[in-house]
Formats: C-alpha cells, sequence, structure tokens
C-alpha cells in the first residue's frame, strides 16, 4: 500500500480543508485590538518619571515637556543630564501633543484623549511632585531619600 493512501493521512487532509475556513475565527480569538487609553497611561508614567528625573538634575520642572527630549532646549539649562526619553513619546495615541501644568514643585501631564479638548471627561492625567531644591525630600512608598539616593534608584 503507497504512503499517500494510508487511512489516517486521509482524515487529516480531510480534516485541515474542512477546519481551513474557521482558522481565522479561531486565531481571532487571541487577537487583542490595541487600547490608547492603556497606551497613554504606560506613557504619562514614562512622562511623568522622565519630569522627575529632570527636576532632581536641575532643581526645578521643565516649563515644557520638550525640554526633556530635545538638547538644543535642555543643555542651556543648567545640571540637565538628558534626553530623559524620546520626542516621539511626546505625541499622545490621538495625535495630540501631550499637556504638561507645572507649579512650584508639582506638576499635571494630560492626555487630551479623542476629542483633543483639555479639561474634558475622556482626558487621562498624571500627578507628580518635582525634587529640587524647594521640594526637600521624595517620599517612595515611605521611603524617603535624598537627590543622589534617589537618581541611583532609578538609573
Amino acid at each position: 500500500m503507497s504512503d499517500y493512501k494510508s487511512p489516517l493521512k486521509v482524515i487529516g487532509i480531510i480534516t485541515i480543508f474542512c477546519m481551513a475556513p474557521f482558522l481565522p475565527l479561531m486565531f481571532s480569538a487571541f487577537y487583542c485590538p490595541p487600547r490608547p487609553d492603556i497606551e497613554d497611561k504606560y506613557v504619562l508614567r514614562k512622562l511623568a518619571q522622565a519630569v522627575v528625573l529632570f527636576s532632581i538634575d536641575t532643581g526645578k520642572l521643565p516649563l515644557e515637556l520638550s525640554e526633556l527630549c530635545d538638547p538644543n532646549k535642555g543643555a542651556k539649562i543648567p545640571g540637565w543630564d538628558g534626553p530623559y526619553l524620546n520626542c516621539n513619546d511626546l505625541i499622545d495615541s490621538w495625535g495630540s501633543h501631550y499637556v504638561l501644568e507645572s507649579r512650584v514643585n508639582e506638576f499635571l501631564i494630560l492626555a487630551l484623549g479623542p476629542d483633543k479638548l483639555p479639561n474634558t471627561v475622556d482626558d487621562q492625567r498624571m500627578n507628580g511632585v518635582g525634587f529640587g531644591p524647594k521640594c526637600g525630600e521624595l517620599t517612595i512608598s515611605g521611603l524617603k531619600m535624598t537627590s543622589s539616593k534617589f537618581k541611583n534608584q532609578i538609573h
């Protein structure tokens, strides 16, 4: 009996032909479409970390987020030791620039959301506290650190 006529091979070939139309349905159960809201939360955390590192190095908060990645802007700031992130990270999932609002030693970073308008329900926010001469110490999970200890933990 030749090899191609064995009953197991015939059953296998029939099974493959019968299942072929259903393969896309079977694999679609494992497909997760991208979630811009989750991506923005991740990037907001990344931006907040970069702002804190910037404030450790310079003793102040950035005036705008581009100071974190642009050497032309950062080199003019005493103590700048960046870039702290990639400039491509400054644009959210909907094509808008993240917004930085800062006061003394506190900051807020906004992702404007699909409507691209500030202060609406679809905005995502990340609050933070900078580190510098006006901030004293930074507390993370109850552990107080000076700037040199904190920077060594991050790097």
